[in-house]
């Protein structure tokens, strides 16, 4: 079954080369041209992906990102003309999980959106609601949302702590593979020793001190 992707933009052309790419890589596509219009689609398919403009008719980019965060889990990228810090910063906090100016080609554009739908191997899980994943799969979703941004270093506080032991060591190897293949920073907040013994570094609290308990680099 082909993947879903909704381009929502008031400016037809861009819309138009988009899908012209997409669906030549067998992606189907779903236009829409104002933020009334996408939701109403987002309720009625599955969708897999969404592009976002921020400059719309009705409601700005911002608005329906959030909007669409309150009940669906699949990546959004937002569009725009130019990317300001502040605008970057907003969007990324409210649920978007990359950024795109208008100047990009749709080939770099389709191929940012296919490594998120494959960046934790939850391609059949992207259009399920957040209640119908496992806890494993909600915390591969939060590392995939973590890498969108290239960050530096991924601060994770207890990622196992309500996971059974082994989805819990399956997310450790997964974190552990990712961080050493992007060369990001770990830092990990756990009461499970076992899992602190994965790491290079240790640093043990005890009655308000802080102490180097293992130190592997």
């Amino acid at each position: 079954m082909n993947k879903k992707i909704l381009i929502v933009d008031d400016e037809k052309e861009i819309v138009d080369l988009l899908e012209v790419y997409l669906s030549n890589d067998g992606y189907s596509v779903y236009k829409c041209y104002n933020g009334l219009e996408a939701m109403k689609c987002i309720e009625q398919s599955q969708i897999d992906l969404a592009i976002l403009d921020i400059m719309l008719p009705d409601i700005d980019g911002f608005r329906l990102c959030q909007k669409i965060r309150e009940k669906f889990y699949f990546p959004i990228i937002m569009l725009t003309a130019k990317i300001e810090d502040s605008d970057k910063i907003m969007g990324l906090t409210i649920g978007a999980d990359d950024y795109a100016k208008k100047s990009f080609t749709a080939k770099q554009r389709h191929e940012i959106i296919t490594g998120l739908l494959k960046s934790v191997g939850l391609e059949s899980k992207e259009n399920d609601y957040p209640i119908n994943l496992s806890g494993g799969e909600q915390q591969r979703v939060a590392i995939a949302r973590a890498l969108a941004v290239s960050p530096e270093a991924i601060l994770c506080d207890e990622p196992t702590g309500a996971l059974d032991k082994k989805t819990g060591t399956q997310i450790m190897e997964l974190l552990h593979s990712v961080v050493k293949e992007n060369g990001i920073m770990l830092l990990l907040v756990t009461h499970d020793p076992d899992i602190a013994d994965t790491c290079d570094t240790i640093f043990e609290m005890d009655g308000g001190r802080i102490t180097c308990a293992k130190n592997d680099t």
